[in-house]
């Protein structure tokens, strides 16, 4: 088993940051400072240098420091036994990435190099609305099933020409028909591609769950407003037009399209109850923890490859019994990157330690 380990990275206007080196060390690197000093805006840099984008910006341009034309980020990384340099640079407007000096688009860079992250916003999984499920399924997971994250754009394409219908109505019947079933086919896809996705990753949930001695029944529950009596492509896509004519009549007056994956929700069940309503916190936060290392399973699995692992202000607020779980489960295999507090860097860990201050990063213990 190889794993995938961030050897260099630079950056240039990067959020906060007019530029840095840091050279990370292949095991274990602790990120320490004071808060709003950029300890996240480096994880997000090291994130953006793996997948491509960011999960934290709403718009792509948000990556770029103020007053700056564009945002630049190169990375030396050790995949497969060779060394590979990356460059991703994002201007206000548009994107350039490139692997070995080749241009790649969004979905093949994002699909080559494995990043597991895991912020507090991660606990939106089961305390935020369907869409905080939405995202983690269609960004996070969509990896993890080939054609997904093409699906999802051909999609969301067809939503939007199919609600410009709705808007303009009475409009083009012929047209609507048309967008009406290109967008069920495409929705049917969609759905079928997170199916696959959950079907992957419930068992390595549950058996995550049960070694960590919670005996509760943890499960994963796939929500649509369409029934779903078929569970084929084309079986879905007739589920979803059947879902359009009932709500046919709301969308005429809320003018835009009611049912599909883009209003679809997943639930994650405790003992057959929803997790976010009668979970506690401890055991909200042990399942998102648990999916989380799911990814990094599901990516090893997929790839032979471990994945790098960042952990964003997250650490030292689980308990000492969840730390020394996630460490356990990643073993000596991940790179790991943790950020802290001044108060709380951990001894004992052989790695390297960084702070951060004002926009500035620096090496301040050397490898152990």
């Amino acid at each position: 088993m190889s794993r995938l380990c961030i050897c260099t990275v630079e950056a240039q206007s990067f959020r906060n940051y007019t530029d840095f080196r840091v050279e990370p060390h292949p095991r274990f690197n602790v990120i320490s400072g004071r808060n709003a000093q950029g300890k996240s805006n480096f994880i997000e840099a090291l994130y953006f240098a793996l997948r491509g984008f960011s999960l934290r910006a709403a718009r792509a341009g948000e990556v770029v420091l103020w007053g700056r034309p564009g945002a630049r980020v190169t990375a030396d990384l050790e995949h497969r036994g060779m060394l590979t340099r990356v460059l991703c640079v994002q201007e206000e407007k548009s994107k350039r990435l490139s692997i070995a000096g080749q241009r790649v688009n969004q979905e093949d860079f994002a699909s080559r190099f494995g990043a597991v992250l895991f912020t507090p916003d991660d606990l939106l999984l089961l305390k935020g609305g369907p869409q905080e499920r939405r995202r983690f399924l269609d960004f996070e997971m969509s990896v993890f099933s080939p054609g997904y994250t093409a699906a999802l754009r051909e999609y969301r394409r067809a939503l939007a020409q199919r609600n410009a219908l709705l808007r303009a109505a009475p409009g083009d019947k012929e047209s609507f028909a048309l967008w009406t079933e290109r967008l069920t086919a495409l929705g049917g896809e969609l759905i079928m591609h997170r199916l696959q996705v959950l079907k992957r990753v419930t068992p390595l949930l549950e058996e995550m769950l049960k070694e960590w001695g919670g005996g509760e029944e943890v499960g994963l529950r796939y929500r649509s407003a369409a029934v779903l009596r078929e569970l084929s492509a084309a079986g879905i896509a007739g589920a979803l037009r059947e879902a359009l004519e009932q709500n046919g009549s709301r969308e005429m007056k809320m003018r835009q399209t009611m049912a599909g994956p883009h209003r679809d929700d997943l639930s994650v069940l405790i003992d057959g109850r929803e997790a976010r309503v009668f979970g506690s916190q401890g055991q909200q936060r042990s399942i998102v923890l648990a999916l989380k290392l799911c990814q990094v399973a599901l990516w090893k699995e997929l790839t032979g490859e471990t994945p790098v692992v960042l952990l964003d202000d997250v650490f030292f607020e689980l308990d000492r019994g969840r730390r020394r779980k996630i460490l356990e489960k990643l073993g000596d295999d991940a790179q790991v990157f943790v950020t802290v507090g001044d108060s709380e860097i951990p001894a004992g860990k052989e790695g390297k330690v960084f702070r951060v201050e004002n926009g500035n990063i620096k090496s301040v213990v050397s490898s152990r």
